[in-house]
Formats: C-alpha cells, structure tokens, sequence
C-alpha cells in the first residue's frame, strides 16, 4: 500500500458496527518489540514483525460502554423526536464520468462513487461537493450524485440497492441521512450495516422500527457494498454546513498533496487488549510505535502522542459516545503491599495467600513465601506457618503481574484456619505514629432503597423508612420502609454497602450502630463515603454532605459529643453508580484513640486483610526477573507510612472491602479524552480506526468520531463503531 489511500475512504467518516467476540481473556499472539529498555522509560515501544501464526479472536477482551457519570446513549425514540420518518423524496440524478483511467481501474472495471445528500444541507454544501467530485473523476471514478428529503429506512436501502445493481461499489452519505437502528441481545444502535448487507434477511417482527433480525438470507451476513458516512448534523462546533465545507477542503487538499503528514502508525493499545495484536506494522512495517503498558496508557500521553503528528492511529480503549475512558490498570508490573500486625503474644500461625500472578512475602524481615507464578488468583493457594512476635509484625507482600487481573489476599490464621480474634492491624509504623483508632465494623444495615436516577440530588432528604429518620432504635430483624435490620460486619475499615445491596444503583442504604461510653466524651467523628451521606447523632443531625464522588478515608471530621451509656449513631450513604460505602470511627481531634467505647452489633473478627499501603507499580516487562528484582533498594527492610516517599512515588493507603484485594482496580484511576478535548488539542492525525465502544455513534450528540474529523485541521476518516 502506498501513502495515498484511494477511492471513497479519503474524505469520508465510516460508521461501522463492531461486533466482538463474547468470550474475552487474552490474545493468542503478542506482538514482538524491539525496545523494551526505551519502553520501560517511556511506555512505548516499536512494533516489529509478528511471530507466524494468527491471534484467535475468540479471547479478545470485549469492549464496554464506559461513561463518567453514567451517561447511557441515545435512543431510538430520541432518535425519532429530532428526525421523524417521512416518505423519501429523490432529486434526478446527476452523473459524472471519469476524466482518466489508472491500469488498476482498467484490470478491475469502472469504479462508481454513489453520492447521497440530504437536500436541506445541500445547497450550502455544493460547489465543496462539487470539487469532491472534480477530485474522483480526475482520479478515474465515476460518480452519480442525488439529493434526498426524508426516507423510512427501507427507501434509504432501496436507492442503495439500485445504486449497487447499476454498479455502483461505493456510497457516501452526506448530512442528516436516515438511519437504521439494529437490536441485538436488547441493545438498539444505528447500523449502517443494514445499508451495506444487501443480500441478507432483516425483520422487524415486533413492529417496533428497529432490525432484530439478521440472517445470512439468499447470501450472506456481511456487507456487499461500502457505506460512509460525513455527517456533521449532531456536532455544535460550528454550523453543520461550515463543518462538512472545511471537511471537504481537507479531502480536497489531501487528494491533491497539501495535507500531509509522517508515513507512522500508532498503536495506543490500553491494558485490557496489552497482548492483543493490531497489526498496523503490515501497513507500517517499522515504523510503527506500540504504547500498551496498562498504568501509562493515560488519557494526557495518549493527547501527547497524538501530538507527534500520526499518519494513522488506532486506539484500543473501553469509551462510550463522547469519550475514551484510558485506565491505568498495570500490566507487566510489581507492585508492594505492607500492612503492621499486633499480637497480644507470642504464637504460630499459618500464613493463607492468594495472588494473581506471583507473590513474595516477608515477615520482619525473613523472606517466607515466594511463588513466582502466572495464575488465577484463588483464596488461600499458598500455606506458611510463621511465628507471630508479641506486639508489632511486619508483613510485606510483593506482587507481580503480567496482563488481566491483579489481584491477592492474605490472612492469618490458627492451626485450625480459624481468624484470631484478638489481632490489631494498622498501616503507620507503630514506631513513629500513634496507634489508630479503631474502625466501626458491626453495625445493623437497611437497604438498598432504590430511587429514579434523575432524583440523586433528593436521595438524603428523602425519607424511605416510613418514620421519623432521627428518632430510630431499630432491633436486628426489624422491618422499615419495606427492607429489614440486617446485621453485617465489614471485613475491613470499609462498609461495603455495594456488596451488601448487590451493587444496586440509583438510592440509598442506611446503617445504624449503638455506641456505648464509659462517659460523657468530646471528641470527633471522622467518615468517609461514597457518593454522599446523611448522619444522625442520638436524633441530632452532625452531617449532611450530598455529594457526587469517590470514597476517601477520613475525609470529613465532625465535632461531637458522646454520652455516658448508650448513643445511636445513624449513616445515610446515597448511590448513583459504581463504589458504594463508607467508613466511620471515633477519634481525638489529633487523630488519637478515644478509649472506653464498645458497639453493638459486635463485629466478627477480621480473616483477609482489607487495609494496605501500596507502591508501585513498577513496570518491569522481563517476566523473569519482574517477582526476583528488588525495586526498593532493600524491600526486606522498609518500614513505610503513609505518604512516604519510594523509588517510584510514595506509599498510597489502599482500602479494600474483603478478598481478593483488586490491585488492578486500586491503580485504576480512569483518566478521559472527551469529544471537547479532541477539538482543543486538533491533533496532527490523518486516520483514526477506533477499536472501542460507541464513539462511532452519529446520532448522539458530538459523537466522538465526529470530533475527530469536523472542525480539526487534519482528520479524515475515523472507522468506529455506533453500538
């Protein structure tokens, strides 16, 4: 292939469905690099060659509809609302024939550009379109150019139909062009495929204006015919007919040599497809540069590469109709877990571990487990007998990675495999900061009380229990507001309300806890949630916080005052999506223990430690030596606390709700590119072909395909799919 992409792809946007296999794991090829020294400094690296042999599609991780705030995309009807269906009514038809023929186009046939318009955008469009045309008949294609008003899909198909029976092998659709709209699996999409399959069956048997069906027909289920679309209608950048002129301006100066850029490809490849391979070096050969390791694969290097000017880039990357969703779960990496732990004496214990891939484990300081694997992670795969110390221990877990899951688990146990009741775990050195005080674990949970998505911001002021909020003093087993008193123990400092509720969305949970002092107390009460809470204090409201937003520890401390005796502690927690919990503790205002307090419900004794410190990750792409190296200069002997400073960041507390604990996710922190940011940056790029989900979605409003190519000083195609 030459650097000039002929016939109808150069000045075009290519609305395709992407259908991907359901069972998803990992590939069965990876690419080879050539510099893993400059991609271990960079997160990038150069594709060569592949080794012989095919990747098995099967295994390719599917792609999902990710978007920040839960953004679902348009409907059918909303589709319908903006553009009503109405008989179709076609202008003549104009042809244009070929001012020359290459030999190619003599060997195969003439060569047919079918141009459709929609007739309100036409006219501000026409002599753009008609240099458009000047362009592919200069280059030996013949075009036929009709303008339409209206049309149900069917007529669309029909013209389409005619077209490729005269024949015609290529059709452009321009402006606001009927769409058909597919269900598969309850999902409904525009699909262009309906355009391009000509020789398939498809029905709407429930009569509902939406394809269901699909069969191969008197031929087949793949397409017979290309359709492309340039379709600016959705996008409010400028006018639609400013958008689609500069559009043509760009083919025009491309065709004709005043738009260039490097003969390179880019294969930004995020961690879920890091061992996928794209192939781009058949285009390429070598010069072709792969960025795939999982925790640099960020939405602001992704901009930066895109800034070097691309011939052609394709982004693997989980998106939604506006978006790329870039998460940095690591890959080819190690990462620490440290964690103190107090015994009252001096006893054996067995060590129960479990980790997704290898795993190295130190107790003060004696390496006593390593497991240098490529696994699954299981609960309690590996068993050490230790010796516990009497007071402070210190436990160090090493974890490696190579794509997929990232995950482990440990627990102490007695020779019976049974939880100690009386062990103390913190992640400060004991040494240097104060014993912390204790998290609230037991408590009697209500819930999920399930609200209407576009009522979030009334989640805590409404009640659900049917009673004065305030006044409760419910009993284990009691019902309110149709949910009964539950009671439930967190495995760690975090009340998981979404495993609890069955990761629920759209409401409310409460919880509720007696508080027992010895005496009156002063102190603080200090909470974390997700998304925002309500809490009641012996019927008194301390807090209202209705928030948008992610859990942290600790992060509001309210004064309060505790009376001798029993005191009713109430929590509100709301949910739009995702994490959904909180954390609560009583605490000095220097962060001290209050002594003398007791709870009911009791909490269960902690098994799998849920509370770590975290550093890393540290990418190391020798699978080799990536559990064997030590990163830290002496891991044997680290003692860290929070915010210590490491080779590569500091140590980060990580705050689980039980086992395994998600490394992956904790890394996780999803960084976005949205259709704005593209239109911002205008990167240098020629051709897109977005291997994610939605962005390729036209009717939405600035669909992220179209951002790419309308109103940007270089693109021309993007190749992305609408469902």
């Amino acid at each position: 292939m030459n650097n000039r992409i002929t016939g109808l792809v150069a000045g075009c946007f290519i609305a395709a469905t992407l259908s991907v296999p359901a069972s998803a794991q990992n590939t069965a090829v990876a690419p080879r690099v050539a510099s893993p020294q400059t991609a271990a400094a960079s997160g990038g690296r150069v594709v060569e060659a592949p080794d012989p042999g095919h990747q098995d599609g099967r295994f390719i991780q599917k792609l999902r509809w990710v978007s920040p705030h839960g953004e679902l995309p348009g409907t059918y009807a909303d589709y319908l609302g903006r553009h009503p269906l109405i008989a179709a009514s076609f202008s003549s038809q104009r042809t244009f024939t070929p001012l020359r023929h290459s030999p190619s186009q003599r060997e195969r046939g003439l060569s047919i550009v079918s141009l459709l318009v929609d007739s309100a955008l036409y006219p501000a469009v026409q002599a753009a379109l008609e240099e458009y045309v000047l362009d592919l008949t200069a280059e030996g294609y013949a075009v036929l150019l009709e303008t339409v008003s209206g049309g149900t899909p069917a007529e669309i198909k029909g013209w389409v139909q005619a077209r490729y029976d005269s024949g015609s092998d290529q059709v452009v659709l321009v402006g606001d062009v009927t769409a058909a709209w597919a269900e598969v699996a309850g999902s409904v999409f525009p699909s262009d495929l309906f355009y391009m399959d000509l020789d398939g069956h498809w029905e709407d048997a429930d009569q509902d204006g939406d394809y269901e069906i699909h069969t191969a027909g008197n031929g087949d289920e793949g397409p017979d015919i290309s359709v492309a679309r340039i379709n600016a209608h959705t996008l409010d950048y400028d006018t639609e007919a400013n958008m689609v002129n500069g559009y043509l301006a760009k083919a025009h100066a491309y065709r004709t040599g005043g738009l260039t850029q490097p003969w390179r490809g880019l294969e930004y490849v995020d961690e879920d497809w890091s061992q996928m391979y794209v192939a781009l070096d058949l285009v390429y050969g070598g010069d072709v540069v792969r960025h795939d390791y999982g925790y640099f694969t960020t939405a602001a290097d992704y901009l930066d590469q895109l800034d070097l000017g691309q011939h052609f880039v394709q982004p693997c990357v989980h998106s939604f109709s506006g978006g790329h969703c870039f998460g940095s779960r690591p890959t080819e990496s190690a990462a620490y877990a440290h964690a103190y732990v107090h015994s009252p004496s001096t006893r054996a214990a067995k060590l129960l571990l479990g980790s997704d891939d290898g795993i190295k484990v130190w107790l003060n300081g004696d390496n006593i487990c390593t497991q240098d694997v490529y696994q699954g992670w299981q609960p309690d795969q590996f068993s050490v007998d230790v010796t516990l110390n009497e007071g402070w221990n210190r436990l160090l877990c090493k974890i490696s990675q190579g794509a997929g899951a990232y995950s482990f688990s440990a627990r102490l146990a007695n020779e019976n495999l049974e939880s100690f009741p009386d062990l103390g775990y913190q992640i400060n050195d004991p040494d240097t900061h104060n014993v912390e005080p204790p998290f609230i674990r037991g408590w009697l949970l209500n819930g999920f009380h399930q609200d209407s998505s576009d009522n979030f911001w009334n989640y805590l002021t409404t009640n659900y229990l049917g009673v004065t909020e305030a006044t409760i003093n419910p009993l284990e087993g009691q019902e309110m507001g149709g949910e009964t008193w539950t009671a439930f123990s967190a495995a760690s400092s975090f009340v998981d309300l979404g495993a609890y509720s069955g990761d629920a969305d759209f409401g409310a949970c409460y919880a509720y806890a007696r508080v027992y002092a010895d005496v009156n107390k002063n102190c603080q009460l200090w909470l974390g949630y997700d998304d925002g809470a309500r809490v009641w204090l012996n019927g008194q409201e301390v807090l209202l916080d209705n928030r948008y937003g992610d859990f942290e520890q600790d992060m509001s401390k309210v004064d309060i005052a505790l009376n001798v005796g029993e005191n009713r502690l109430l929590i509100k927690v709301s949910e739009w999506m995702g994490t959904h919990g909180f954390s609560a503790r009583f605490c000095q205002g220097d962060g001290t223990t209050v002594d003398g307090l007791t709870y009911d419900p009791a909490a269960t004794p902690i098994s799998y430690l849920g509370d770590w410190l975290f550093n890393g990750p540290y990418l190391n792409p020798d699978g080799g030596t990536r559990l064997s190296q030590d990163y830290l200069g002496g891991e044997a002997g680290v003692r860290p606390s929070e915010g210590d400073a490491a080779p590569f960041g500091t140590w980060e507390r990580g705050v689980g709700s039980g086992y395994p604990f998600d490394l992956g996710s904790f890394y996780d922190h999803g960084t976005w590119v949205y259709s704005q940011d593209i239109q911002d940056r205008d990167p240098p790029v020629l051709f897109y072909n977005l291997f994610a989900c939605g962005p390729g979605r036209f009717t939405d409003d600035n669909y992220l395909a179209g951002a790419y190519i309308f109103n940007t000083s270089h693109g021309l195609i993007t190749i992305a799919s609408a469902k």
